[in-house]
């Protein structure tokens, strides 16, 4: 009597379908542990990408910059409120001429009193220089000293090597003080702004000047402030 002949399929049997179930377990583990490896270097790299960036961040350039003065005119004007980073004009760093001479009225004329800054560095000047005019004997004596024009100074900054000035308005006169002799003065004695040392040029234009008006309520001589530029 013969046997019947065995089966050898691999997946016949419950042996078959245990081995097939192990199988799954096992792959499962190793890719669940893959997954897990996975993870940890992607936690790893991000947060030493991270730390990295924190490492070497820059300033915003904006937080650190400086700024350059602009470079200022030959001569200008920046009122009474803001104070120059320049020093005053001392009375050695400047030079005194006469500038042009212009009509402002009948028997009235105006001549420019220039101030050149010929030192090395910028200066200012605010204000109204003293201003006497020297000359020969006369009844009221042989210096006029002007009074200031009542306006509103401002400070004038003077590059080095510019130049400001300042209105010096004077009457004319045929004759002084009743005299039969014309006034003419030789020489303009000049006291810049908060100085007291003085400046002399001659009294280049050869006109006379009425000298006689030490009483006048609104005389016909007189100093304005400084400004800026020859005029």
């Amino acid at each position: 009597m013969s046997l019947p002949a065995r089966s050898h399929r691999s997946g016949a049997g419950p042996s078959g379908a245990r081995c097939r179930l192990d199988c799954r377990q096992v792959s499962s583990l190793f890719l669940l542990a893959g997954l897990v490896a996975l993870a940890g270097c992607s936690r790893s790299t991000t947060a030493a990408a991270s730390r990295s960036a924190s490492a070497t961040s820059v300033v915003p350039i904006a937080e650190a910059t400086t700024s350059t003065p602009a470079a200022g005119p030959v001569s200008s004007t920046v009122g009474n409120d803001g104070a120059p980073t320049v020093s005053r004009c001392h009375t050695s760093s400047l030079s005194l001429g006469l500038g042009r001479t212009t009509q402002s009225a009948p028997e009235q004329y105006q001549v420019r009193l220039l101030f050149t800054n010929r030192s090395s560095r910028a200066c200012w000047m605010f204000g109204f220089p003293g201003v006497d005019l020297a000359g020969p004997a006369s009844p009221f004596g042989n210096t006029l000293s002007l009074p200031r024009q009542v306006v509103a100074p401002h400070t004038v900054v003077l590059q080095a090597g510019s130049t400001a000035h300042a209105l010096l308005t004077y009457l004319l006169s045929p004759t002084a003080c009743g005299t039969a002799v014309a006034w003419v003065p030789r020489s303009v004695i000049v006291t810049p702004p908060d100085e007291t040392a003085q400046l002399v040029t001659p009294w280049s234009s050869g006109q006379p000047v009425d000298n006689c008006q030490a009483s006048a309520t609104h005389p016909g001589t007189y100093v304005g402030p400084v400004q800026p530029g020859a005029g």
